[in-house]
């Protein structure tokens, strides 16, 4: 038999051992227990973000969360619960193998997760929708489009507001001739005329009339008629699509999230709204470019004109390219000594066979508004047909002929495209330029609802449901009596 025993200084240091063991054990615990909350928090917030709108990518290029999940319900508490459905299930080591028969040294729950912040679609009209078409569109395009869309945006806000002036002077001139005209037929002496009536033949006195034969008088009653009917030679093959814009995102009132993140970069350039407009012309249909996915088949012409048929929206933008267009062709005739000279010839002789020569210089300019419409058709006959047009006319590009004008419609050009001047497509840049940036990206957004909900299953689609970032804090507890909470921020290039 040996004899054992313990010293008090042994027993002391065992003690103060123990302590230190179990002490550093727990410390060890929740260390373990705070890193595991933050990577399933982060697993969670990430797994939410690849929830993202299948068809919204699909179509539009496009990462937004749909709050609904594809229900008719949008609201914050859906993503709440898909988020403490991940967190849950990560926190879990069911279905981990072998790792069952071991004790969980961690024990933890989710009890909720609160969404403190999300910025949704289209919050500050649109920011967010056009964050992303500008970060989609940067590696695309080249500065020199860049350079010609600024070049031509000048020169075409120029047209247009001499386009203005022209339609005064044009109405001014058809009222002065019109006055000149009737003031002299009034001084004119009565005519003695034989009609046959029931008692036989009478004699009555008729006021003359000054025979015009003006054929800007022709032309300017075609301006009366649908611009439609002058520009687009089959009205059947256009689309007639109605939309009930209180459907739609800017007819409704709309849900709000929280706004801009700071952390996210916002376009706030001329060049990255060139950017955001490049973006809309390759992901939406216009008159030259129909798409099969888009219900109003003239989007383009709807973010500049607004109006609630794909008709309306075209004969909006065809009106303004003929009034920009007719500027444009009235200041080369101005130009052109030879054009000038046949009007001068042919008004000169008008007035000669009216017998008013003092109205001459009425007459000429009524012939050179009317020469400047009828050229100005043929150009947006062209653009349509997808055509381009230069920005100022020579006289190897002028096409119309001042002797046919009377029966123009018989001469409309249907040769091949030229290679130079602008698109159709060129002029709905610079209208996108000159609409409020905030107007084209709410109608865009109106866009994007319209095509999504012809989806399957989208059919309640509202793009005031969807978020591309948001902020949360989540509540956890550990059996071993531990409570915490984390706060993360996390969106498409966001992440704090």
């Amino acid at each position: 038999m040996k004899k054992g025993y313990l010293t008090v200084y042994l027993s002391l240091s065992l003690g103060i051992i123990l302590s230190l063991i179990l002490a550093l054990t727990e410390w060890a615990r929740v260390n373990a227990i705070r890193m595991q909350i933050e990577c399933v928090a982060d697993t969670a917030a990430v797994s939410i973000l690849a929830e993202y709108h299948r068809q919204l990518l699909e179509q539009y290029e496009l990462f937004f969360i749909d709050t609904s999940y594809g229900t008719e319900r949008a609201a914050y508490v859906n993503t709440e619960a898909h988020l403490k459905d991940y967190m849950e299930h990560n926190f879990s080591l069911k279905g981990i193998g072998t790792i069952q028969k071991y004790r969980d040294i961690l024990k933890l729950s989710t009890r909720n997760v609160s969404l403190l912040s999300a910025a949704v679609a289209t919050d500050e009209n649109g920011i967010g929708i056009k964050r992303q078409a500008v970060l989609y569109e940067k590696d695309k395009i080249g500065l020199s489009l860049i350079e010609d869309i600024m070049n031509n945006l000048q020169t075409v806000t120029e047209y247009e507001i001499e386009s203005k002036k022209i339609q005064k002077q044009r109405i001014s001139v058809e009222e002065e001739l019109n006055e000149l005209i009737n003031r002299t037929e009034e001084n004119l002496p009565a005519e003695k005329e034989m009609i046959e009536t029931e008692n036989g033949l009478e004699e009555i006195e008729v006021k003359p009339k000054i025979t015009r034969d003006n054929p800007a008088d022709i032309v300017n009653a075609s301006r009366g008629l649908s611009v439609l009917n002058l520009v687009v030679e089959d009205r059947n093959a256009l689309s007639y699509q109605k939309i009930t814009p209180s459907n739609y995102v800017t007819g409704r009132q709309l849900h709000a999230g929280s706004g801009r993140q700071e952390e996210a970069d916002y376009p706030d350039s001329f060049i990255e709204n060139i950017l955001f407009h490049e973006y809309i012309l390759d992901q939406c249909s216009r008159y030259t470019c129909s798409l099969d996915k888009s219900l109003l088949k003239y989007q383009v012409e709807y973010m500049v004109a607004g109006r609630d048929s794909d008709e309306e929206n075209l004969k909006s933008i065809v009106n303004r390219l003929l009034l920009i267009r007719e500027a444009a062709n009235v200041l080369y005739l101005l130009s052109d000594s030879s054009k000038m000279a046949e009007i001068e010839t042919v008004s000169t002789v008008l007035s000669l066979v009216c017998m008013l020569p003092e109205a001459e210089p009425f007459v000429r300019y009524s012939i050179l508004f009317a020469w400047g419409y009828v050229e100005s058709i043929q150009d947006v006959r062209d653009l349509l047909d997808k055509k381009r047009v230069p920005l100022m006319k020579s006289s190897s590009t002028w096409k119309s002929n001042l002797l046919q004008m009377t029966d123009y419609n018989k001469y409309f050009d249907q040769g091949e495209s030229e290679g130079e001047g602008m698109s159709y497509e060129d002029y709905l840049r610079i209208f996108l330029c000159m609409t409020d940036e905030e107007v084209v990206t709410m109608r865009l957004a109106d866009i994007i609802e319209m095509d999504i909900r012809k989806t399957p299953g989208n059919e309640n689609f509202r793009m005031d449901a969807c978020i591309d970032s948001f902020e949360f804090i989540a509540n956890v507890s550990s059996g071993y009596g531990y409570d915490f909470c984390i706060q993360r921020k996390y969106g498409y290039e966001i992440y704090k």
